[in-house]
């Protein structure tokens, strides 16, 4: 077999093998911000749950301590930094915030932004590629 030919196909084989490893770790990554993000979602309503609401027989939270709350324990899950950075992800963002329904009942939504780091999408000039997860508590858990 030409030498050249092989070259070009032991190239072809690591860029395949490149790209695999970025789709897995793409998945793996939103899957795992996925679950972190709800998870931190709802610790961070047990903890901004205003515990004196308690006692008139309804759970009223605090805006503020949640978003600085579910930061909290999303940095935690996710094993982040300040800037919600790590090996994989890069430029994080996160949003949380509290929607109201046409009924009146709130509903706790976070969006995380970040940006996934790749491995082939160097050889093409892509150093990252974008990842956006939006999580929000079901209709069923509402909060007051």
């Amino acid at each position: 077999m030409n030498p050249s030919k092989v070259m070009f196909v032991v190239y072809i084989l690591v860029f395949v093998l490149a790209f695999s490893v970025d789709i897995g770790v793409y998945y793996k990554g939103s899957e795992n911000a996925k679950r972190s993000l709800a998870k931190a979602i709802d610790s961070g309503i047990t903890a901004s749950t205003d515990v004196n609401s308690y006692t008139m027989g309804k759970t009223l939270l605090e805006p503020a301590e949640l978003s600085s709350n579910v930061r909290r324990f999303f940095i935690s899950n996710l094993k982040l930094d300040n800037d919600l950075s790590n090996r994989i992800f890069r430029d994080g963002h996160l949003e949380v915030r509290l929607q109201y329904r046409s009924d009146g009942a709130p509903r706790v939504v976070a969006i995380y932004r970040a940006n996934i780091a790749m491995v082939s999408g160097k050889f093409v000039g892509l150093d990252e590629t974008p990842l956006e997860v939006v999580k929000q508590t079901p209709y069923y858990a509402e909060y007051k």
